[in-house]
């Protein structure tokens, strides 16, 4: 078991690196980040449906380990480098912000694939984002640098 899921971690920190690699770029976690990088998560997941996909015993624990585990580290991690500031500082409300992002995304996936194949990977998109709290992954910059999300320079300046 501890081999399957570094390997499944394996895979998704490099969906990870990918979307660290153009908030680098962009200095803004911004919804085209988001859904590109949820996207890649259920290819993902779709890839290793046999492991993943039965929603009985194990899978349903590596599901919820791994991927959550993977949301969740990635949010304090966008958290920790300010390319959102959430609305209560201190580590502890980030703590509590991102495993609730996480786990809510994490069985928004796992019911998605209890779902009759063809699934609507577009509904499950949208059902994720609708979720998220306004302050998280905008559509566009918040020119008011006094808001709660800022690009990374403002704050710099």
């Amino acid at each position: 078991m501890n081999l399957l899921t570094r390997v499944l971690s394996c895979e998704l920190d490099a969906v990870r690196q990918r979307g660290f690699e153009q908030l680098e770029r962009d200095g803004l976690l911004l919804r085209d980040l988001t859904r590109s990088t949820l996207r890649d998560i259920f290819r993902h997941v779709l890839k290793r449906e046999a492991i993943y996909g039965s929603g009985r015993g194990f899978s349903k624990f590596v599901l919820r380990v791994v991927l959550a585990e993977h949301i969740e580290q990635s949010t304090l991690t966008i958290f920790h480098e300010s390319f959102v500031k959430p609305p209560m500082p201190g580590r502890e409300a980030a703590a509590l912000y991102a495993a609730y992002l996480a786990h809510g995304a994490t069985a928004a996936v796992e019911a998605w694939l209890k779902l009759p194949v063809p699934r609507d990977e577009e509904m499950l998109l949208a059902v994720i984002e609708a979720m998220y709290p306004p302050w998280f992954a905008p559509d566009a910059p918040v020119r008011d640098y006094g808001a709660d999300v800022r690009p990374r320079a403002a704050e710099k300046a």
